[in-house]
């Protein structure tokens, strides 16, 4: 390469775990409504960021009443009239004892994996602490890409940090509050 050439910068798409990072952010006593491009900007720094992807569940008004379930809404539909958010939103089955998600992980997974075998990024910043995300990162690394696993301190995923190139530790200045 010649010395003059400017180094490409790689794109990173961020993968996030809607649920994961709400349930983290509740148990450090956080506000659970963030702005998601601003989290995505200050996480992707080094890298050019090309998409960022929003996953969760629809809340049920039986579990989340009003004006917490309106809010709700209104938070996805804030995230999806950012820059380049993606938002993709399963549903919860609540055929037992507690709300089951479903679609969510599938979805989160798929899109990992397929992104990468297409080329749609260089480096993939994963927000999650679910170690079922494994082999979607084995895939992406497959295809040539790195991978990010971003986690609270207290719950990381040994299985998903042996899979990925690098973990790194969310903290309170990566989140910026918004209200819904």
């Amino acid at each position: 390469m010649n010395p003059s050439t400017p180094k490409k910068v790689k794109r990173m798409a961020v993968f996030i775990d809607g649920r994961n990072v709400f349930y983290g952010l509740r148990r450090l006593g956080w506000p659970t409504q963030y702005d998601v491009r601003a989290f995505a900007q200050s996480i992707s720094n080094r890298f050019d960021l090309v998409s960022i992807h929003y996953y969760s569940a629809t809340p049920l008004l039986k579990y989340t009443p009003e004006p917490q379930y309106g809010q709700q809404l209104r938070y996805y539909e804030h995230i999806r009239t950012q820059s380049r958010a993606i938002v993709k939103l399963g549903y919860l089955n609540d055929r037992g004892a507690k709300p089951q998600e479903k679609l969510v992980d599938v979805m989160l997974a798929l899109d990992l994996a397929l992104g990468a075998e297409r080329d749609k990024y260089d480096v993939a910043a994963l927000v999650s602490a679910d170690g079922d995300f494994a082999a979607a990162v084995d895939e992406a690394k497959l295809a040539g890409k790195e991978v990010i696993n971003f986690v609270f301190a207290m719950k990381r995923s040994f299985h998903l940090a042996r899979c990925c190139d690098e973990v790194q530790v969310l903290k309170k200045h990566h989140f910026t509050h918004v209200n819904c």
